[in-house]
């Protein structure tokens, strides 16, 4: 009896390690399987903030752009708007140095 005994514990010891190996051999698959997923997690991550920083910047320089043409634009007007003063003022001196020309001679 002691025989079947020592037999019977011997069975249920390498069914335990085999139960024992198993279990650490699917713990490794799912902490294999974590980091897998935790890396495309992050590399996505990644992407979306690299998708974002550039959007961002494209968005920034068209303002930039934008702001860029708008004072170009408004300093053409007022150079536009300071000739067409200058020459009224040069039509007005013109006209004043007639008059006192005139007023001289007369």
């Amino acid at each position: 009896m002691s025989e079947e005994l020592f037999k019977e514990l011997k069975r249920t010891e390498e069914e335990a390690e085999k139960t024992i190996a198993n279990s650490e051999s699917q713990a490794e698959k799912i902490i294999k399987e974590a980091e897998e997923k935790a890396a495309k997690i992050l590399e996505k991550a990644k992407e979306t903030i690299e998708n974002t920083r550039a959007k961002k910047l494209q968005e920034k320089e068209t303002k930039l752009k934008d702001k860029k043409k708008e004072a170009v634009e408004k300093g053409k007007d007022k150079v536009a708007q300071l000739k067409n003063k200058s020459g009224q003022n040069v039509g007005q001196a013109v006209d004043l140095v007639l008059k006192k020309f005139q007023e001289q001679i007369e």
